[in-house]
């Protein structure tokens, strides 16, 4: 594999380290009870999930560029779009589901992305691209923060602590799921 450095690397570190510290709700995180048993993060917004897949995709893109399409872009979609549309609340699950899958994938078939591979999906290596990437990772990231940092000082929140979008709507969809699965053990035990 082939690997071009330059201060990208830097500008999507940054923006990598402040994804980290921008992950808030943690104690809202809860499995669902029905038939399916998912693990739903209703404190994880959709600015979140987006800023994160971008930093991870300027990543790979400079750091694993053999499988930057593969381990950057197809696996962020996969776990994305659902958790975006239909599966609200699961990227957590999701994410950590396709990245096992990958894993096995690549520890099972090592050459299936090598040089001269049928699947091999080569990149430009064009500086433009990674900056553009990185440039991208870290504004996004920076919007966060200065969306939460405003709520946190609004709101009297401390981040550690407290859920900080819970006035939002897609966390009242989320966290409604949490309000079905308790009336439901309700009847059952009534």
């Amino acid at each position: 594999m082939q690997y071009i450095s330059g201060g990208w690397n830097y500008v999507n570190g940054v923006a990598g380290l402040l994804n980290i510290v921008l992950i808030c709700g943690w104690f809202g995180i809860y499995a669902s009870s029905g038939k399916k048993k998912d693990m739903l993060w209703p404190d994880q917004t959709k600015l979140w999930i987006i800023a994160y897949g971008v930093w991870n995709i300027a990543y790979v893109y400079s750091c694993a560029p053999g499988n930057a399409f593969y381990s950057g872009v197809a696996l962020n979609i996969a776990a994305t779009i659902p958790a975006l549309f239909w599966a609200k609340g699961t990227w957590m699950q999701n994410r950590a589901a396709t990245l096992s899958f990958w894993m096995m994938w690549v520890m099972t078939f090592p050459y299936f992305f090598a040089i001269g591979s049928t699947f091999n999906v080569s990149v430009s290596y064009n500086p433009v691209a990674n900056w553009t990437l990185a440039i991208i990772s870290l504004v996004l990231n920076v919007t966060l923060a200065i969306w939460q940092i405003h709520r946190i000082r609004k709101n009297r929140l401390n981040p550690l602590k407290d859920e900080i979008f819970t006035d939002l709507k897609e966390y009242k969809i989320i966290n409604s799921y949490r309000e079905e699965d308790i009336n439901q053990r309700h009847s059952h035990t009534a």
